[in-house]
């Protein structure tokens, strides 16, 4: 289960406010004078509303100033509209990008022209997501293209929070600039002559890793890492491989061995010895497969986004990561009057609450499914705050969300947490069984509330609906139902989805009036969540209505 909308906290201490007075529905548009920006105690500039504002008003439409599709997707889903296609047209220059069709492919070109050569001269290989990123921001400023998506906080108004980090970070964050100089080489041979507003250094520190969040664990050290042997591999040259590679492992092995965990100081020990063989270049190609940025805990590129946003489709799934500059303005609470969903590329920012004359917008940074003490290591891990809204006061839910024998939710957590990105029938087979197994073993040990048994109900769905057992894919689906109204109440866009999903599978197995009631469900949240011109919302009326038809002729 992924949050509504993840990104990077803080737009620094920056006061003042600005007015909108944009208006329409495409670009960065709003109703004239609905939203301004304020300086917000304690927590630096953020956007409040004008005007009282309903539940299930568009506050907010923009594009993105850069965006990318994640490694994981690429070749699944259109490089420019997002949307998943099984019948691709790759670019025939780079042969990397690709298309719906030509439509797409022209309306892309803008953005990959420079790019292509730039992908096109590492082949077979291909960036890291943040270099790509990076790439694509730089070619943007460039170009001096407007952008809506800066009406209210453009680009050299994002916090980089360089301050706050320490010299080993900055010396990561120098290796990977030069990696995003060495990418960008074909179309930018000489970076000391762009001008002083594009410095590499300072892009990463704006848009890439939330060091703070990394630099106690080894998975900080296994991301420069990945840029190092990109880097590695675009030389040609044995002394400049031999140099990368001396400073690739004087860099790993800076970080002070007790700050590891146990498992990940044995890592280094192991990193340690073979720093003294012949292998340095083979074990750096090594690691870099080893950690992939799938096997990262969560996802990667939405742990180490900064001032960026989680692009998500209309089903919540992760398709890739944009930068949009104005709503990171936006600051967080764990019970949001606000929600991000996307149409595409296009984020949409939506009121779920009533919202009061001059009360601050807020969303959620994070998933809302942990226990307050988790959620609190992780804001100040990864935003450096801690939250004091409400509901981590009161520590809302705390005792439902670990019911259960304490033994068996460990388990339980520690096998959905080793899921990655199955691709293959047998792998999702072996998940299958795996959580059949537990599921069976924990009956009368775990209530469905437990989140870590409702993950694992989730997990268990996907992998039935992906080997299209649809009845038993129903079986756990309708389980979560309960759990996700607890935990999700009022107007969520994942209750909504969910609600979608099981009232489709209820549809498949000619359960028709309880798959009206279901869908009807999903209906009343989704119409607040996503509005009724949203492509998923059309999706679910058309299936409504079908359902609608047949019980009218029954």
């Amino acid at each position: 289960m992924a949050a509504a909308a993840s990104r990077h906290g803080g737009s620094g201490g920056r006061s003042g406010r600005t007015l909108l007075s944009a208006c329409g529905r495409t670009g960065g548009r709003m109703e004239p004078g609905v939203l301004e920006r304020f300086l917000s105690p304690g927590k630096g500039s953020g956007l409040r509303a004008r005007r009282r504002v309903r539940p299930g008003e568009l506050l907010y439409r923009a594009e993105p100033f850069a965006y990318v599709v994640t490694k994981q997707q690429l070749g699944s889903v259109c490089e420019h509209c997002l949307r998943r296609n099984e019948h691709l047209h790759r670019c025939s220059q780079c042969k990397v990008a690709k298309y719906c069709g030509k439509s797409c492919q022209k309306e892309a070109w803008l953005d990959h022209k420079q790019e292509c050569r730039c992908l096109k001269s590492t082949e077979p290989n291909f960036p890291p997501d943040s270099v790509r990123l990076a790439g694509r921001i730089v070619f943007k400023l460039l170009r001096q293209s407007v952008c809506h998506s800066e009406r209210l906080y453009s680009f050299s108004d994002l916090q980089s929070n360089i301050e706050q980090l320490s010299e080993e970070m900055k010396d990561g964050l120098r290796h990977l600039a030069r990696t995003l100089q060495l990418y960008l080489k074909a179309e930018i041979q000489d970076a000391s002559h762009l001008p002083p507003a594009i410095d590499f250094f300072q892009i990463f520190t704006k848009v890439s890793s939330t060091w703070h969040l990394l630099v106690n664990n080894l998975w900080f050290h296994f991301f420069v890492l990945e840029h190092f042997y990109f880097a590695f591999i675009l030389f040609s040259d044995h002394t400049t491989q031999s140099s990368l590679v001396t400073d690739a492992f004087s860099f790993i092995l800076t970080a002070p061995l007790q700050h590891l965990p146990a498992e990940e100081g044995s890592d280094r020990a192991a990193i340690m010895l073979a720093n003294k063989s012949s292998r340095k270049v083979d074990l750096l190609k090594d690691h870099c497969q080893v950690f992939p940025r799938s096997a990262v805990p969560g996802c990667l590129l939405q742990q180490v986004t900064c001032n960026c946003f989680t692009i998500s489709n209309g089903e919540m799934q992760d398709v890739g990561v944009g930068l949009y500059p104005s709503m990171s303005l936006l600051n967080h609470s764990c019970n949001p009057n606000c929600v991000i969903v996307f149409e595409g590329y296009q984020l949409l920012l939506r009121s779920v609450q009533e919202i009061q004359t001059g009360e601050e917008l807020t969303i959620s940074y994070i998933e809302s499914l942990m226990p307050t003490s988790e959620r609190q290591k992780q804001l100040l891990r990864q935003y450096c705050f801690e939250c004091d809204c409400l509901f981590c006061q009161n520590q809302e839910k705390d005792a439902e969300k670990l019911a259960g024998e304490e033994n068996a939710w460990k388990e339980v957590k520690d096998a959905v947490n080793e899921v990655r990105y199955p691709k293959s029938k047998e792998e999702w087979e072996q998940i299958l069984a795996r959580f059949q197994k537990l599921l069976s073993h924990n009956t009368g040990h775990l209530p469905d509330t437990n989140i870590y048994q409702l993950k694992m109900l989730d997990c268990a769905m996907d992998a039935c609906i992906n080997l299209e057992s649809w009845e038993e894919a129903l079986s756990y689906g309708s389980r979560t139902l309960g759990p996700y109204s607890l935990y999700y109440p009022g107007f969520h866009p994942l209750r909504a989805v969910q609600l979608m999903r099981v009232g489709k599978l209820q549809y498949s197995q000619d359960m028709f009036p309880q798959a009206l009631e279901t869908l009807k469900q999903a209906y009343n949240i989704m119409k607040v969540t996503h509005g009724t011109d949203h492509s998923l919302m059309q999706a679910l009326m058309e299936i409504k209505e079908q359902c609608e038809a047949i019980m009218r002729i029954q």
